[in-house]
């Protein structure tokens, strides 16, 4: 709802928020259409069809993977909020190859960043794997007497 509609009393419970809510309240000023107490979402206060479902004026398409790219006729993309980081990069590429423009890149350099982390953290070595290494390398440089015994149970003993 755009901003110019706000749920009654919104200043006094700052927990309702702005959000709109419908009035229904037996004696609600703004129910009944008094004047002053602000204005009633309406039917008349829709947006032109010209200028609904667009972004500065610009038509686009809500596309979920990059097979959907070659399918859709709009030059502007937007990237669907349940698209992956993976799918997400797909698309990007893609749509570069195409001269497709994805208004929402902010998800693209998000997934990017993300898959960068990914790489990093694969790439480098665990701490554990090299202190067993060299854990290893001196056990075997020890001699015969000074290596650590392996535990043995003791016997149980019996009972009296």
């Amino acid at each position: 709802m755009s901003k110019r509609f706000k749920s009654q009393d919104y200043f006094r419970y700052p927990r309702l928020g702005i959000k709109w809510r419908r009035p229904k309240g037996l004696q609600s000023k703004l129910r009944l259409k008094i004047g002053g107490a602000g204005k009633l979402v309406a039917v008349g206060y829709g947006t032109s069809r010209e200028r609904r479902n667009t972004i500065n004026g610009v038509r686009y398409a809500v596309v979920s993977n990059a097979e959907q790219l070659g399918q859709t006729d709009s030059r502007t993309v937007i990237i669907s909020s349940a698209t992956g980081s993976k799918k997400a990069l797909e698309i990007s590429e893609k749509a570069a190859g195409l001269g497709i423009k994805i208004l929402n890149m902010k998800k693209v350099r998000k997934s990017r960043a993300i898959l960068k982390k990914l790489r990093d953290k694969k790439t480098a070595p665990s701490k554990d794997a090299g202190k067993k290494e060299d854990a290893k390398k001196k056990e075997e440089a020890l001699p015969e007497e000074e290596k650590p015994r392996e535990k043995t149970k003791a016997p149980a003993e019996a009972k009296k």
